[in-house]
């Protein structure tokens, strides 16, 4: 323990979001297009502040998800401010159904495993 804090405060939670920062990302802006800050938000939000994702970490996974043709981007201006709005492609809606349909089947066998240990 450290300051009252466990040595791996937070450790689970980065485990977490990195694995499945591309699905969160595809999943949110499958009900519209997005800046990359307002992706963060909505990720926050809608998870009730259990799945925060950095801007050290969003940015560079929105630009590997352009790289990849899931998602385009366009420079627009929102806000007063200069902004890159993301949306996701058709091939990025297919890559979001699998990737749901893995999700599940993956927290079944999970659960089936950490049932055992809880």
């Amino acid at each position: 323990m450290i300051g009252g804090e466990s040595i791996l405060s937070g450790y689970w939670d980065r485990s977490f979001i990195v694995g499945s920062a591309k699905l969160l990302i595809l999943a949110v802006l499958s009900r519209g297009p997005l800046h990359g800050y307002g992706v963060l938000k909505e990720i926050g939000d809608r998870s009730g502040g259990c799945c925060t994702i950095t801007s050290g970490t969003i940015y560079p996974v929105l630009r590997e998800l352009e790289k990849e043709r899931l998602t385009t981007s366009t420079k627009g201006v929102a806000s007063g401010r200069s902004r890159v709005v993301y949306e996701l492609t058709d091939a990025g809606r297919r890559v979001l159904d699998e990737g749901l349909s893995k999700w599940e089947t993956h927290q079944q066998g999970a659960r089936k495993i950490l049932g055992k240990a809880l």
